[in-house]
């Protein structure tokens, strides 16, 4: 579990730290397809899982700009470990604003959960909740999951919206079969694989509807303090991808840079790191660092109302 009294500079001194063991291991975490069991132990190890899980059931409640700068970091030893865990993280601050019933449930023990955005298949009414069938895709991090989230469409537009009704449903490990189909070159040991849903019972309060994740108003919002669960959650997501992006990026410009400190001019044969403009000046990368830093402390002042001075 994270220690309550991590502050940002903690977080990510123990991200750095285990940078280094990310980036031998990416070869292997490539090879595989998905992420090894190792590599989710190293995050509870550090504890670095469970930063967005509310105070309500023994979490940090930290700020999601805190948060995912963690996935940066990380993401500068391996992309595929570093995007894993920022998805995974997010869904802590999705799954607060589950029925209070249902985040019982999934706190009850360590836990870890995929997903798949983008709403398919169909839903069925039945007692006590919904039937649901489908086929999803790009559900990252599905071979160490112990739940599933999915969007469903649940009905057409109504009430003059011109969007469908569109809920997202929890699933447990078991009541869906991962299709192997994740070969790619890029964030391969991300093992976004497909799923597909036969026939399911879901109940009422596995189901949080899209317009409350929007409008703030989902069942969460009632159940804890923080404005934090009462803000649209489609402002923050976005950073989710953002965070690992940039780790990416500058976990390549320190190969770069790296290799470049051995490499010589194929004319004069001079050190490469000697020339003009190699490596980049610490301003080019400083703002590398700054603008999505800034664009995220301003999103959550905006849509939160929570301090932009991060602890």
């Amino acid at each position: 579990m994270p220690g309550t009294g991590d502050t940002l500079d903690t977080l990510l001194q123990k991200a750095r730290k285990l940078a280094p063991v990310l980036r031998q291991r990416a070869a292997e975490t490539n090879k595989a397809r998905r992420i090894p069991e190792e590599t989710i132990q190293d995050f509870w190890d550090a504890g670095l899982w469970y930063l967005l899980k509310p105070k309500k059931f023994g979490g940090p409640e930290l700020r999601p700009d805190v948060a995912l700068s963690v996935a940066s970091e990380l993401s500068r030893g391996d992309g595929s470990a570093g995007w894993v865990w920022a998805v995974m993280t997010i869904h802590d601050l999705l799954v607060a604003l589950w029925p209070e019933e249902f985040q019982q449930e999934y706190w009850a023990k360590n836990t870890l959960s995929a997903s798949s955005f983008a709403p398919s298949g169909k839903a069925t009414p039945a007692s006590g909740g919904y039937r649901i069938s489908g086929q999803w895709t790009f559900s990252s991090g599905i071979d160490n999951a112990d739940w599933l989230l999915l969007g469903v469409f649940f009905g057409p537009p109504s009430g003059g919206s011109p969007i469908p009704d569109i809920r997202y449903v929890m699933l447990p490990k078991g009541d869906y079969k991962v299709i192997d189909d994740w070969f790619v070159f890029g964030l391969r040991g991300t093992g976004s694989k497909g799923v597909v849903v036969e026939d399911v019972f879901v109940p009422d309060h596995r189901i949080c509807g899209l317009a409350g994740m929007i409008q703030g108003t989902s069942p969460g919002s009632k159940v804890h303090d923080s404005p934090l669960y009462k803000a649209s959650v489609w402002g923050i997501i976005p950073f989710t991808i953002s965070s690992p992006a940039n780790g990416i990026a500058r976990g390549g410009l320190d190969a770069f840079i790296e290799d470049m400190k051995v490499r010589e001019g194929s004319y004069d044969h001079s050190p490469l790191s000697k020339k003009p403009g190699l490596p980049p000046t610490p301003r080019k990368l400083n703002l590398s660092d700054i603008i999505p830093e800034r664009a995220s402390e301003w999103l959550m002042a905006a849509t939160t109302g929570l301090s932009m001075s991060p602890p």
